[in-house]
């Protein structure tokens, strides 16, 4: 059984000296909603006290206003950032998709860069040769699969990226937006490989402004404003308090 515990996460952004007022100023004029702090240093308090549980079978859909903290948490989640105070206890495999370009070497061969993504993501040597073959086929590469990455066009090292996602399974999915790409028949089939690659997971966590993907993936829903949790709860009261605040 897969879980996640956040007991009174912080975190704190250690911006610069609070003598530097223009940058003070730059950080309130670009919109970042997290509480700014001064004592010897000028802080942003990007997430304050957030204390909540999910377990197998949660599909969580994180909502909220540009700056609200959504990418933040979801960085915590997948150990990118490092709380600021309190705790986060884990218990399960986790997949950060929140770039699926990490780790790929424009250098370096198509096979090559699915080693690559497999050792940035932890997965042994094995792990990563059963899926190859897998790989390959779905991305419809053919033989540029051993050809350098600089050689492909954008569409193609997008698939080549999406394929290597989705092809490796884990208990915690961590996505910021959904990860379609392609062109309109390679998106629909991407669309039922998603699907397929999300149901195996025990947990999801799904940042995104449409409602619609929020309603379609998760059962669960959680408003951050500030920094803060201001509801959480299923989907449809969750969205629905979140737009009455905003209208």
């Amino acid at each position: 059984m897969s879980s996640i515990r956040l007991n009174k996460l912080t975190l704190n952004y250690i911006v610069l000296s609070n003598k530097s007022r223009s940058f003070k100023t730059t950080i309130i004029n670009n919109g970042i909603q997290g509480r700014i702090i001064s004592d010897n240093n000028l802080y942003v308090r990007a997430l304050n006290n957030i204390t909540c549980e999910f377990n197998s079978g949660d599909r969580v859909g994180i909502i909220g206003l540009n700056g609200s903290g959504k990418t933040t948490l979801l960085k915590v989640l997948s150990g990118i950032y490092v709380p600021s105070d309190g705790n986060i206890e884990i218990k399960g495999s986790v997949a950060p998709l929140l770039d699926i370009s990490l780790g790929i070497d424009g250098s370096a061969t198509g096979i090559e860069n699915i080693f690559l993504r497999g050792y940035y993501l932890g997965l042994s040597k094995k792990i990563i040769n059963s899926k190859i073959d897998d790989i390959v086929d779905f991305s419809e590469l053919g033989s540029y699969i051993n050809m350098p990455l600089s050689s492909y066009s954008s569409g193609m090292r997008l698939r080549l990226m999406f394929s290597i996602a989705t092809s490796f399974n884990f208990n915690i999915l961590i996505m910021d937006e959904m990860i379609l790409t392609g062109d309109q028949k390679f998106i629909q089939k991407s669309k039922k490989r998603l699907d397929t690659y999300l149901e195996k997971s025990d947990i999801l966590f799904l940042a995104s402004h449409s409602n619609e993907i929020i309603k379609e993936y998760c059962n669960k829903a959680v408003w951050l404003e500030s920094g803060e949790i201001k509801y959480i709860g299923d989907v449809d009261s969750c969205l629905k308090k979140y737009q009455d605040s905003i209208l």
